[in-house]
């Protein structure tokens, strides 16, 4: 039978406080019970050589699968995270983890430093298998985020004889490196013939009493003050090639549209200056304690507490209402989008338009920025502003635009596509699609403009017989000039007309009551407004 174990260390160069501590009658524990503190002497250090046996060490696409699994988990948070920082592979970290690693011991800590990092978090993870076959580290960051069913965000707390703190760490805000390495151990611990992942992190997570990230608006108060967001995590557009997104609004202060960053009137500091310019801690000022600004360099915790005493900001009053660029910005484009196509993958809704893509969650919630996210980040090759979209019974994803048609596997493009309507026997220039399982078959396949329909059988690759045919006559009750379609994760049609939706009952009828798209899916009211 395989058995897995996992614990957490946090690594700190700070002051170790004491555990905090709770009534009796409490029934949740500090996740910082679960948390060890060593310090770190930073210094440049080049990667040295490994001797790590055969089929051990992390490929290059072990690597970009560890990473995007952080990624893919930080960017769907809940509460949302308003601060997540995107988090890209340090060589140092992974160096550190792997020397660690080969010595097989089921417990923290490093080789002699060699990071150029002051603190590093560390998740350390095993699991019974085969040395032919290596375990992903992919496994360990999920068993990591796993916990975050014992984690409650408002207490900053565990359930009672809960561990949660790795998951703590793996979406902490300001860690944005991190390195691993992997070791097949005869014995590890308890546990025989198992794989051994060490994770180093930093910066470190997990100082005590501190909340893994804030809450807010994807990018609203990234630690760089810079509000540029790359699939609702705070990334400089100097860092990647993709699409630049500027995400970042501004309470009390001014949007620089240039730097993407905000302005602060006097009396306001924070990203998105909706922090009043005042030192909340008792120790600001206070001898003993930080008794004047040279001591702001002592801990990083130190000036979020004493922002004034430390010069992140000047005085003013706060009684005096704030200059604000109100709800500014360039994600609030959305409010002017005509969405192009819409298509349910895998719970989540994909709404297009020009080169964007916006995704919701199941239950309606706005995963990406305001501002979207590059579509082609998802679908290499795909056109912009696809008139319709649809799910095949196989899994792969289709969209038309024009007089061609796409189908996608995964990412990438089935071979032979994108190919021409026409030797479908179809006419181009639909404005919706959808498909429709049936049971025992591959389904068929909608396209629609003005008031006509077609139906496309997938399994014999043609028309039905008797197709196009009026929408209403397939659809009692539907309106001609449909926008948009899409069938949700329970089999149910929606037909989209610009900012409104009607399902479609098991009997083919449509609703007579449209319904807003804000009541399900979060979009702002500004776009889905009623007719």
């Amino acid at each position: 039978m395989e058995n897995k174990v996992s614990v957490l260390v946090a690594i700190f160069s700070v002051i170790v406080l004491s555990v905090y501590s709770q009534d009796d009658n409490d029934q949740t524990l500090p996740l910082t019970s679960h948390t060890a503190f060593y310090n770190m002497t930073p210094y440049e250090a080049e990667s040295q050589p490994l001797g790590i046996r055969l089929g051990e060490s992390l490929l290059p696409e072990d690597i970009q699968d560890i990473v995007n699994k952080h990624n893919e988990l930080r960017t769907g948070v809940y509460p949302q995270s308003s601060d997540m920082e995107y988090m890209t592979w340090d060589n140092e970290l992974a160096y550190m983890a792997q020397v660690w690693a080969q010595g097989c011991r089921f417990q923290h800590g490093n080789p002699p430093n060699t990071s150029p990092h002051t603190n590093i978090g560390q998740n350390i993870w095993a699991f019974t298998g085969s040395r032919d076959s290596p375990l992903s580290a992919v496994d360990a960051t999920q068993d990591w985020y796993n916990e975050v069913v014992d984690y409650h965000y408002d207490s900053n707390s565990c359930n009672a004889g809960k561990v949660c703190g790795h998951y703590t760490q793996v979406v902490w805000a300001k860690t944005n490196k991190i390195g691993c390495g992997r070791v097949f151990c005869p014995y590890i611990s308890y546990l025989q013939n198992a794989w051994f992942v060490v994770c180093n992190y930093g910066p470190a997570g997990n100082f005590q009493n501190e909340k893994p990230y804030h809450t807010g608006k994807p990018c609203q108060q990234c630690a760089s003050g810079i509000g540029q967001c790359y699939d609702g995590l705070c990334r400089l557009c100097s860092d990647h090639d993709e699409t630049c997104v500027c995400a970042q609004k501004c309470q009390c202060g001014r949007l620089n549209t240039r730097e993407c960053s905000c302005d602060c009137a006097d009396g306001w500091w924070g990203a998105d200056c909706s922090r009043p310019c005042v030192d909340t801690h008792q120790w600001c000022n206070a001898n003993p304690g930080w008794y004047d600004s040279t001591t702001c360099g002592w801990a990083p915790y130190i000036p979020p507490n004493c922002p004034r005493m430390c010069g992140l900001c000047k005085g003013g009053d706060q009684s005096i209402p704030c200059e604000t660029s109100g709800d500014g910005g360039a994600g609030d484009d959305i409010c002017n989008i005509k969405f192009s196509a819409f298509v349910y993958i895998a719970g989540k809704l994909y709404a297009f338009e020009g080169k964007q893509v916006w995704r919701f969650r199941g239950d309606g919630r706005l995963i990406s920025d305001r501002a979207g996210d590059k579509a082609r980040k998802y679908f290499k090759k795909l056109p912009k502003s696809p008139a319709g979209a649809f799910v095949l019974a196989n899994g792969n994803v289709g969209f038309v635009k024009g007089s061609k048609i796409y189908r996608y596997a995964s990412k990438s493009l089935v071979q032979g596509y994108p190919k021409t309507l026409a030797s479908l026997n179809l006419p181009k220039n639909f404005k919706a699609a959808f498909h429709r399982p049936e049971q025992g078959s591959s389904g068929k396949t909608y396209f629609m403009k003005g008031e006509q329909i077609w139906r496309f059988d997938e399994a014999r690759q043609r028309l039905d017989n008797g197709y196009p045919k009026r929408i209403a006559d397939v659809f009692p009750g539907a309106k001609n000039n449909p926008t948009g379609a899409f069938v949700n994760d329970n089999g149910v049609i929606h037909f989209v007309y610009g900012r409104k939706y009607y399902k479609v009952s098991s009997d083919n009828s449509v609703t007579s009551k449209a319904k807003t798209l804000t009541a399900k899916y979060r979009l702002p009211e500004c776009y889905f407004k009623e007719a």
